[in-house]
């Protein structure tokens, strides 16, 4: 059985751009950007938004992830993600894994 989930935007390649991978593309997934704007202070959306995907994600890493303990159900798919790729100790709250 094929299964495709629009909610969570997992496509199969045949979607060509609509199917996003990478860290970015899983950092600026837009439960995350909200919860982001929730306490950026420092830049505002227009700001956010004319950011290459990979600054975008930087600052939502930094925000999130580093600054602050990532509880919520959103950061914690993405460290359960990035631990299962096996992509380091994110407990030490360090610079985003870019291997993935």
């Amino acid at each position: 059985v094929q299964i495709v989930d629009l909610h969570t935007h997992l496509m199969p390649p045949s979607f060509d751009e609509m199917m996003l991978w990478g860290v970015d593309e899983l950092l600026t997934y837009h439960y995350l950007t909200c919860e982001f704007f929730q306490t950026a202070t420092h830049i505002t959306p227009e700001e956010f938004f004319a950011l290459p995907k990979d600054q975008q994600g930087d600052q939502i890493w930094d925000a999130l992830f580093v600054k602050r303990t990532p509880i919520s159900e959103q950061c914690r798919g993405v460290v359960t993600t990035l631990t299962l790729l096996g992509l380091g100790d994110l407990g030490a709250r360090s610079a985003l894994p870019r291997s993935c």
